[in-house]
């Protein structure tokens, strides 16, 4: 198409002209007619309006659908669960600490359960074992006002530590949870007590030093070989209060735990500054001479505990 009436050519025809004339050297084929054919080749594709429209209408329903889905998601994961017949407690645990959802979905195969709580050739003399709490073998039993899986964070920290330190395998957790409640370690309502782990332990035949929040005095007794039950509060562990049991300290200063409640959260190591935020209380664990030849619930004591009223600051429930 000419620009004016005073144009021979219009712009076509003088690009054409000027290609034309640029031959390569060596005779090859014309310029222009290679510019020609790469454009049929590869031609320049029109943005189809219907095309976007359809696409971003798709995307907003996808976005639309997210938000819908993490606003019901407490409710949808609730039906859920309601599904596999499991009481309103262990809906909620599960609903908190998603690790445990296998604890939801075999409710209805282990609730009646006559599984054996032993834990022989899983204890050996010298390390400390990784015990869950909700174990199909005692998950679903009782300990104090609700279902072991609930409630157990102390006395399976206790059995890690006298299994680990003893070598002796009747000290399952179940099987120190009964011992527990016949000495008054669990107080209603509220979980086990600190006491458990201090006078407790000592009846099991533990060394036992209580360390209280001491940082120092803690990494002290783990790079002894001591093992160490740690009460921790709201956080990586809990959302009300819980028991873990310190292992060791490795060379980088970091921290290895078995967490009764989670497999996730004793498979890694932990730093210092995350867990002292955490840390309410600490008790250092030592094998005392002579241990392990008095099994758990096998007390011939005469004597009860002292009935004193413990505060929620000295006992500890996993919620």
């Amino acid at each position: 198409m000419r620009k004016d009436k005073g144009d021979l050519y219009d712009d076509e025809t003088v690009e054409r002209r000027r290609l034309y004339l640029r031959r390569d050297e060596e005779g090859g084929e014309d310029e222009y007619l290679r510019i020609q054919n790469r454009r049929k080749r590869y031609p320049k594709k029109k943005i189809n309006p219907k095309a976007v429209m359809i696409m971003v209408t798709i995307l907003a329903a996808m976005a639309l659908f997210i938000v819908i889905w993490q606003e019901s998601k407490p409710v949808i994961d609730d039906l859920v669960l309601r599904i596999y017949g499991a009481p309103e407690s262990i809906r909620e645990f599960v609903v908190k600490y998603p690790e445990a959802r296998e604890y939801v979905r075999d409710y209805r195969r282990y609730k009646d359960n006559t599984l054996s709580v032993s834990v022989a050739g899983e204890v050996e003399e010298g390390t400390i074992p990784l015990f869950i709490q909700w174990d199909p073998r005692w998950g679903y039993r009782t300990y104090g006002s609700d279902y072991f899986g609930i409630t157990g964070c102390g006395p399976t920290s206790l059995s890690m530590v006298v299994c680990g330190l003893t070598g002796q395998t009747q000290y399952d957790p179940f099987t120190v949870s009964e011992w527990a409640m016949k000495k008054g370690y669990y107080v209603d309502g509220v979980g086990s007590s600190w006491d458990m782990m201090e006078s407790g332990a000592k009846e099991l035949g533990l060394k036992v030093d209580a360390l209280g929040d001491d940082i120092d005095r803690m990494v002290d007794a783990l790079e002894k070989g001591k093992c160490v039950i740690c009460s921790v509060s709201e956080g990586d562990f809990t959302y009300v209060g819980h028991f873990i049991v310190l292992t060791s300290i490795d060379n980088d200063g970091r921290i290895h735990l078995n967490d009764p409640n989670s497999r996730m959260n004793s498979s890694r190591a932990w730093s210092l500054g995350r867990l002292r935020k955490q840390i309410v209380s600490m008790w250092a664990y030592e094998k005392a001479p002579g241990a392990g030849k008095k099994k758990a619930g096998k007390d011939d004591r005469s004597s009860e505990p002292e009935s004193e009223e413990l505060s929620e600051t000295e006992t500890e429930k996993i919620e």
